[in-house]
């Protein structure tokens, strides 16, 4: 299996040489609004998942009396 033990010598050619690529390379031109935007989305997020952990924290804690006349 190529790359299985952790080094590249399988696109190594012998004499020191890489093959050419296939396609262009990746790069996150354009990207910069969309990171500023996901970077807001988890701000927001953050807060909301705290504001659930403490509503369940809340919720665990309620204690409801035995209700001895209720109907089985």
């Amino acid at each position: 299996m190529p790359g299985i033990s952790a080094c590249a010598i399988d696109v190594i050619q012998p004499n020191g040489s890489h093959p050419m690529k296939a396609g262009p390379c990746a790069s996150c031109h354009g990207l910069e609004a969309f990171q500023r935007l996901r970077d807001k989305l988890d701000g927001c997020l953050t807060g909301s998942q705290l504001a659930k952990d403490r509503a369940a924290d809340a919720i665990s804690r309620v204690m409801i009396p035995e209700a001895l006349d209720y109907p089985r």
